[in-house]
């Protein structure tokens, strides 16, 4: 058990959290020490870089530059952090959209934080995410990543940890049929089911809950990250440098005036410009077929609602921001209902804001609640059914 003047030491309302875990969990000592752990956890998370007794009393691991080719032969690169003493679980970590890639400081702390857990951590370098750009070639990346450290160990299959838009990269890379033998669970933050929906919300602000259409504010960033991240899929090399230099200035000031630039792209580019800007939700299906051809390919390919679940093998532990103004939650419950019956759970927590933390009381212990789902996984992973079961 910690002491009284070591948990004054976490931010106030994980002490809360930490002293109620204590009591509820008295009867059994590994749940109250995954437990307990949890709660460390979050703490080294919002600590960052700074001090934390997650830090002072977990060996540091190791981190590794590593290079390696998977099924695709593909030479892929990554950092693999190895635990400083037992390795208990294998966890492949995929970085979001970010320049720096698998070195984000972010990233770099999150993962140290999951080695220290007794996770050994795989970061692979997903290429397109570092220019903005997500593309089914990710589905590729994870399963690489996936087969090398599955292999590595004993075959007994590995988790994977995406956050955003990369939830549903990880779970067709579970669908693949060299994946599914290697992906044994999936812990996915912030992601979603179905992309038209998805994209109806980053654009205009509706969703649907209970068969109801409900609006919330979304995060004006949304948009024109979106648009970054299909501008390769725009045929005419015009168009992607105007709408490149629409996306970041809106970026850099919401209000700015980009309608004269707007005017000097042909008919595809206005019309990816014309769904970015749109507000009317009834006029995103006419919207989203006058797209460029490359465009609609790459949606159809990235939405999990064509796909058939029922082949996933995976188990999915999802966590979701009832804030989140990028992704509404709905999306992750929709996932949820989508997987095989048993195979999925969803943490709903407020505070975290698509997937930035910061919780109340509520939210704490209910992100809490989703550590300590992700370290039974790592005590007790669900069986990788091998090739030969495969249907």
């Amino acid at each position: 058990m910690p002491s009284l003047r070591a948990m004054n030491a976490l931010h106030p309302t994980l002490f809360l959290v930490l002293a109620l875990t204590a009591v509820i969990a008295l009867p059994g000592c590994g749940a109250m020490q995954r437990h307990y752990e949890a709660g460390l956890i979050l703490a080294d998370i919002r600590a960052g870089e700074a001090d934390s007794r997650w830090k002072r009393t977990r060996p540091a691991p190791e981190r590794e530059t590593v290079e390696y080719t998977g099924p695709t032969g593909v030479p892929r690169v990554a950092d693999l952090y190895t635990p400083g003493d037992e390795v208990r679980s294998n966890l492949v970590l995929v970085h979001g959209f970010t320049e720096a890639g698998r070195r984000d400081p972010r990233l770099v702390q999150f993962a140290k934080t999951l080695s220290r857990a007794g996770f050994r951590v795989l970061a692979p370098e997903v290429e397109t995410l570092t220019r903005m750009d997500v593309s089914p070639e990710n589905i590729r990346d994870v399963v690489d990543a996936a087969h090398w450290l599955d292999a590595r160990d004993d075959g007994e299959g590995v988790g994977v940890a995406a956050m955003s838009f990369s939830v549903a990269t990880a779970v067709l890379a579970a669908l693949e049929e060299d994946g599914r033998p290697h992906i044994g669970w999936i812990v996915g933050v912030g992601g979603y089911y179905d992309l038209v929906e998805t994209l109806t919300y980053v654009t205009t602000g509706y969703f649907t809950e209970d068969g109801e259409r409900r609006y919330q504010i979304p995060r004006v960033e949304g948009r024109w990250v979106v648009l970054l991240t299909q501008l390769d899929r725009v045929p005419d090399a015009d168009d992607r440098r105007l709408l490149d230099r629409i996306a970041r200035e809106r970026l850099a000031d919401p209000e700015a005036e980009t309608g004269p630039l707007a005017e000097r792209l042909s008919p595809p580019g206005r019309a990816v410009y014309a769904l970015l800007t749109n507000r009317d939700p009834d006029r995103v299906p006419d919207l989203l077929a006058a797209l460029p051809d490359g465009v609609r390919d790459e949606i159809k390919a990235l939405n999990l609602a064509n796909r058939d679940l029922s082949r996933l093998q995976a188990y999915l532990l999802l966590v979701h921001g009832r804030d989140d103004d990028v992704i509404p939650w709905t999306q992750s419950q929709a996932l949820k209902q989508a997987a095989p019956r048993g195979q999925a759970e969803l943490r709903l927590v407020t505070g975290l804001t698509h997937v930035d933390v910061d919780p109340g009381v509520v939210g704490a212990w209910r992100l809490l609640r989703a550590v300590n789902r992700l370290l039974l996984l790592r005590d007790d992973p669900p069986p990788t059914p091998s090739s030969a079961n495969e249907p």
